[in-house]
């Protein structure tokens, strides 16, 4: 051991040395950082190399090992130096953890000795912010002020390199998620959003409410849900909070957008890039060309709802959901699961990231967005698992409206009815926020029946004022017969039932599903228009 040189590197396993030269050490955003550089794929290749010997190597090996494979002859002393700048950076962002070589013999307590850490090991043990070092303290240096504590080295130079890592590990986090879909015929993805829609999202932007809980049933669990958001001010409730109902039509715009860009991409051959551009401006006079200042101003605030809300899931101790994602993420526990809509979010022009602790809405600006969906929205989106939609619900500005299409639409079926009492609806959309229940329960019935009749009317056909009798009533592609009940005034019950139009959605969104998917194993072209889907992750 003597003979080796310093640094010291432990053998690592083949499986995690083939990760990170597959997946890189950071995921860039913008021009600030690489995936990886020629320096780390280098020194990768020769670790994994060295490490089939199951003894640990040193430096000098390592260098020998790289100029063995380099066409262009380098001085050791140039390569020495670069591993050892690249081992503090990768230090700093937890892939390799450095430690104390006192194992090596005499000489050598001072020296390091450097372990490749698996990318799950490095997510398990994140610690702080996404650019705090998780580099290991007990290396480091006292400091010459007058307490005399450790101090890491040099870490402000490479903040952006680990932010990079994190939002990697970030990515890897929900495809592990993805994995635990064992039933192809299970489109949690599908489930998952739909209810963080209908059942996590506040009624409106009066309710103040700082955080929301509620449940949602992914195959045959309870999963507990808690809604929060970056930001709360009560001065200004429009543009701070959680999303409300009403910001699911610009969800699903987005979503829809996503949509038509992977289209594009498969039909021209090449690899769908999770990373969207939009313009507000036009998207509003697309969505509601005869709209107002005023409704702009309240796309824009659904905007920065949509950008500062996150879900929290945790899982049932005892479920096999839970036991399935812990497989899935190489035996990690896994209690929770925290969910954003949209990550990396750019407003402007430009490439530069939003600092979202310090950012501040305002109508002055908020035209221009880029920013990439959540890793399980997109990979469910190129795998065809989003719910194919009437195309009018995409022009809808009820937020009541698509909470009750959402519901509906995923607890009908074919033949036999969904049926459910409007008080029921009131709870589990999440509506009933008063304190006078009875009272909410008789207005929430009145408001149902006064939209359906609106949306009936649109639609050519015309409903009494008020309901005496069961009445067929159409909502979009699904059939309902609405009768009136004796629970209370104004009480209310819905038969929903899959319209042949809703078949034919269903169908023409598995087909596309089956040809995404072989689609994504061979080079061919995908479907062209605006289809409003929606994809929802499990």
């Amino acid at each position: 051991m003597s003979e080796l040189t310093a640094p010291f590197f432990r053998p690592a396993d083949a499986e995690t040395i083939q990760w990170w030269l597959s997946h890189g050490v950071r995921k860039p955003l913008g021009h600030k950082v690489s995936a990886l550089l020629t320096i780390e794929r280098e020194v990768l290749k020769a670790w994994g190399v060295l490490s089939q010997q199951g003894e640990v190597f040193g430096v000098d090996q390592l260098i020998q090992e790289m100029n063995s494979r380099s066409a262009t002859p380098r001085t050791d002393r140039g390569i020495y130096t670069k591993i050892s700048r690249m081992s503090l950076w990768l230090a700093h962002s937890g892939v390799v953890w450095r430690e104390r070589a006192s194992e090596m013999g005499v000489g050598h307590s001072r020296s390091m000795i450097f372990s490749l850490r698996a990318p799950t090991e490095v997510a398990r043990n994140w610690k702080g912010s996404p650019r705090a070092t998780q580099d290991n303290p007990e290396v480091w240096r006292k400091s010459a002020k007058a307490n005399g504590s450790p101090t890491p080295p040099a870490v402000e130079p490479h903040v952006d390199k680990i932010e990079a890592t994190h939002r990697l590990l970030r990515q890897l986090e929900g495809q592990a998620l993805t994995t635990t879909n064992a039933d192809d015929n299970e489109h949690w993805t599908l489930n998952l959003v739909s209810q963080l829609l209908e059942r996590c999202s506040r009624a409106s932007t009066r309710d103040r409410s700082e955080s929301l809980a509620s449940r949602i049933q992914l195959g045959s669990e309870h999963v507990d849900v808690t809604t929060i958001s970056s930001h709360q001010r009560s001065s200004d409730g429009s543009y701070y909070g959680m999303i409300t109902g009403d910001d699911a039509q610009l969800i699903l715009a987005i979503l829809t957008t996503a949509v038509q860009d992977i289209t594009r991409a498969r039909a021209s051959g090449q690899r769908p890039r999770n990373w969207l551009r939009i313009d507000l401006q036009d998207l509003f006079r697309l969505l509601i060309p005869n709209g107002t200042r005023k409704e702009y101003k309240a796309m824009q605030a659904g905007m920065a709802r949509i950008i500062n809300t996150e879900f929290i899931l945790e899982f049932d101790q005892d479920g096999s959901l839970k036991a399935r994602m812990e497989e899935a993420q190489g035996g990690q526990s896994v209690d929770r699961f925290r969910f954003r809509l949209v990550e990396h979010v750019v407003e402007g022009l430009d490439d530069e990231p939003l600092a979202l602790d310090e950012w501040e809405p305002s109508d002055a600006g908020m035209r221009y967005f880029a920013f990439s969906l959540h890793p399980l929205l997109f990979q469910g989106l190129q795998n065809g698992q989003g719910l194919l939609v009437h195309p009018e619900l995409l022009y809808e500005r009820s937020g009541l409206v698509h909470k009750l299409y959402h519901h509906l639409r995923l607890h009908s079926g074919p033949s036999a009815p969904y049926i459910v009492h409007a008080e029921d609806l009131l709870t589990s959309l999440n509506l009933a926020t008063g304190a006078n229940y009875r009272r909410a329960r008789i207005d929430f019935s009145e408001n149902l029946w006064d939209l359906l009749r609106e949306r009936s009317v649109r639609a050519g056909a015309l409903l009494p004022s008020e309901l005496t009798e069961p009445t067929p009533v159409r909502l979009f592609d699904l059939d309902l017969i609405v009768a009136p009940t004796d629970h209370h005034k104004s009480a209310l019950v819905i038969e929903a039932y899959h319209s042949d139009e809703t078949k034919q959605l269903i169908e023409r969104q598995e087909a596309r599903r089956r040809r995404l998917q072989q689609q994504a194993l061979q080079d061919g072209s995908g479907e062209q228009g605006f289809l409003p889907f929606l994809n929802y992750d499990k």
